[in-house]
């Protein structure tokens, strides 16, 4: 009944249930006052427009007629009452955003301190390539874009790697190449010079033939070092 579901909405809020007949008379008040006799603000309530009215102060009043206006139902609430439960409100939303944030917050963070966490690894491989290791490999455990960073940087020191061996081996080749063809011209001037050593010690002793043996091998030696052809029997 409109009754019951005033009465019921009465009991959600803070103020005034009355239920009164069509001259005012009081059939029943929350508040058990003056049962029987008119309500002083029937007239009033009665004929009010809107849903705000000034009584000893403001209220808001929301009234129901039942039985073609022979009984009015009406719930009458003081402003300040309306506005204690705004501010409840209020209060509540407020505390709820609090919540929020703070839980945000701890999230931000926490998201923050892996991400920290993650790129502090970054960094510590980083700083090995810095030294000449590009052999460290990170750790890929994600698909996310640090997880490609650090794909992005082993492949890097992959060709890195690479580069220096092959530019290493070819260094090495050339080196050979070089210690090969200075040991070609050391090697006779070396025997060229001890051969002519052997022949002034030959001459000395006064042994002209083996002198002049070992002057016809030196001059072989020499005409090697100065010839770049060589003769093959």
């Amino acid at each position: 009944s409109a009754f019951k579901r005033s009465y019921n909405e009465y009991e959600k809020l803070k103020g005034e249930f009355i239920l009164t007949n069509s001259k005012g008379n009081l059939l029943f008040s929350s508040e058990g006052k003056m049962l029987g006799e008119k309500y002083p603000y029937f007239n009033d309530i009665y004929n009010i427009k809107g849903d705000e009215i000034k009584l000893d102060e403001y209220y808001y009043v929301n009234t129901i007629t039942i039985n073609n206006a022979e009984l009015m139902v009406a719930n009458i609430i003081p402003e300040a009452v309306m506005w204690q439960q705004v501010n409840d409100i209020v209060l509540k939303v407020i505390v709820i955003m609090i919540v929020c944030l703070f839980f945000t917050i701890v999230v931000i963070a926490l998201i923050f301190k892996v991400f920290s966490k993650r790129m502090s690894v970054l960094m510590k491989y980083m700083r090995r390539v810095q030294k000449g290791d590009f052999n460290s490999v990170i750790p890929i455990k994600s698909h996310d874009e640090i997880g490609m960073l650090g794909q992005v940087y082993n492949e890097m020191c992959e060709k890195l790697q690479d580069h220096i061996n092959k530019v290493f081996n070819a260094e090495l080749e050339r080196k050979g190449a070089e210690l090969s063809a200075l040991q070609s011209q050391i090697n006779p001037h070396f025997l060229y010079n001890t051969l002519e050593t052997l022949r002034m010690k030959a001459l000395q002793d006064k042994n002209t033939e083996l002198s002049r043996m070992l002057a016809l091998l030196g001059n072989l030696f020499r005409w090697n070092v100065n010839t770049k052809e060589k003769i093959v029997t």
